[in-house]
């Protein structure tokens, strides 16, 4: 057995696990699909050879009492194996039957304490052919470490051993410089506020489903941006960083904008590659009066100044804050991704040229953006739904698109005179505190008392009698006004908008 203090990318990874929701929320599930015929024996047989290689499929995480994690790698253990015989279902059936498998799994938790963090259902399927769903906390594995291992799996089903060698682990301590660059950073970072193009109540961190709009770029416009990032010595994950910005900053009215981004720690990594893409506060700042040359390269040294100081987890980099910050406090978040799975073992393994892998996960965060690289870059949004609507996220992909357009076509031009809201778009008033667009112009007596204390509510994080009773000292007041926040419909959406 092994043992060794958690990397800041892994610490983190075990704090967002901590805080989902659900199961559905801490677990990745990967559809795997050979694309030929494979006995489930053989299937099983090979994961076998690569867990006992490889010490991440056999690793756990524990809490010490000083709050730490520590990684744990153990010796003697299996994956978790289940065999489905589906052999003689109908066609019109499996798609039913796929479906609920997959909700079934994803509400299936993972203690991280006790290994293996890893389980496997094989599906027998006619004229043998074998359906795998593998399923793992987020916290175990990155998209290059399953990468890695996928390749490992597809060389043991072929008899290609010995697979490569682990890394070996190196210690971390966090350094006091680091923290302190996160306390003073993170006094700066702006609240969360709603978008204006569509009043809504403001972010919550929701406890239920997720929808999706998603965009793929065309291969020439792809090219040309990598093209101008080579030119401009930036990377094209920071561009779009800079440009996811600056929409969702036009649309709130910010020039400051305060985003959780997945960021490659720089610094000595203690696991060799199982996770190493920790998530950290990104604060970009939009300046209209730069050219969009000037502001990339700006970007993007900020960037690198944050993966310098990236060795820190999340949880430690918000409790440095003064005051402390809560992960409930930035619901916006940007995840870069690398070129697709399927799209790198066809690539590295031509022959598994039929072989497919699809991930499903979902983000613990009310509101995601997720670039792609690849020939075309993909951009995704994961959104709450009861929050954002299918047609906004689509219109603020495109709004993106546009910007990135604008951008290559003009790299001299200022930053300021990209288009991003339509005229009617920039005529809606601001949001006001309560985070709602207040268009009436003459609110009655009940509504403007509504307004005051729910105002009031919002500003204390608080929304009950209680805190009713500590505005208005007389308690038949305050059921008076809880029953007249209660009875009036817009006032009641205001009561509901809260800051967490």
């Amino acid at each position: 057995m092994r043992e060794s203090a958690a990397h800041p990318a892994q610490t983190t990874a075990c704090f967002l696990h901590a805080s989902s929701p659900s199961a559905a929320f801490q677990n990745t599930q990967l559809s795997i699909s050979l694309g030929e015929a494979c006995p489930a024996a053989r299937v099983r047989q090979a994961w076998q050879q690569v867990t006992a290689h490889y010490g991440v499929l056999r690793s756990s995480f524990f809490k010490v009492p000083a709050g730490d994690f520590v990684y744990r790698e153990h010796d003697g253990i299996e994956a978790s194996w289940q065999l489905l015989d589906w052999t003689k279902l109908s066609i019109d059936e499996t798609p039913h039957r796929w479906s609920a498998l997959l909700e079934e799994d994803a509400a299936q938790p993972f203690d991280l304490a006790k290994p293996p963090l890893v389980r496997f259902l094989a599906i027998e399927l006619p004229q043998g052919h074998c359906h795998l769903l593998m399923t793992y906390p987020k916290v175990l594995l990155d998209e290059d470490a399953v990468f890695r291992l996928l390749c490992a799996w597809l060389g043991a089903l072929e008899g290609a051993l010995p697979l490569d060698a682990e890394e070996p682990s190196r210690p971390f301590e966090e350094s006091p410089t680091i923290v302190g660059w996160w306390s003073e950073r993170l006094a700066e970072a702006a609240e969360p506020r709603m978008l204006r193009v569509y009043p809504r109540r403001t972010l919550d961190w929701p406890t239920g489903a997720r929808s999706e709009s998603h965009l793929t770029m065309d291969r020439e416009m792809s090219a040309a941006l990598e093209k101008l990032c080579r030119q401009l010595g930036v990377s094209a994950r920071d561009a779009f960083l800079a440009f996811c910005s600056l929409v969702i900053g036009r649309l709130t009215d910010r020039d400051n904008l305060t985003l959780l981004a997945s960021c490659p720690v720089t610094g000595p990594r203690n696991l060799g590659w199982g996770l190493i893409e920790n998530v950290l506060p990104a604060l970009v700042s939009i300046r209209n009066e730069r050219t969009a040359t000037e502001w990339l390269k700006e970007v993007a040294r900020e960037e690198e100044e944050r993966r310098y100081h990236a060795t820190i987890s999340l949880s430690r980099a918000l409790q440095s804050s003064q005051p402390s910050r809560t992960l409930r406090e930035f619901p916006l978040a940007f995840v870069w991704l690398p070129t697709a799975l399927n799209d790198r073992i066809h690539r590295a393994l031509p022959r598994w040229i039929r072989f497919d892998v699809k991930e499903v996960e979902r983000s613990i965060f009310p509101f995601t953006v997720k670039v792609r690289s690849g020939q075309q870059f993909e951009l995704r949004i994961e959104f709450d739904p009861d929050f954002y609507p299918s047609s906004e996220a689509t219109n603020l992909l495109e709004r993106v698109v546009r910007v990135t357009e604008s951008v290559i076509k003009d790299p001299a031009g200022k930053v300021g005179s990209l288009t991003i809201l339509t005229k009617a778009e920039g005529e809606i008033p601001e949001p006001n505190d309560a985070a709602r667009v207040d268009k009436k112009a003459n609110p009655t007596l009940e509504e403007k008392i509504a307004t005051v204390i729910t105002r009031h509510l919002c500003r204390s994080r608080l929304r009950d009698q209680t805190m009713l009773r500590y505005l208005l000292p007389n308690s038949t007041h305050a059921q008076s006004c809880w029953r007249l926040i209660s009875a009036l419909r817009i006032p009641l959406r205001l009561a509901e908008s809260r800051y967490v």
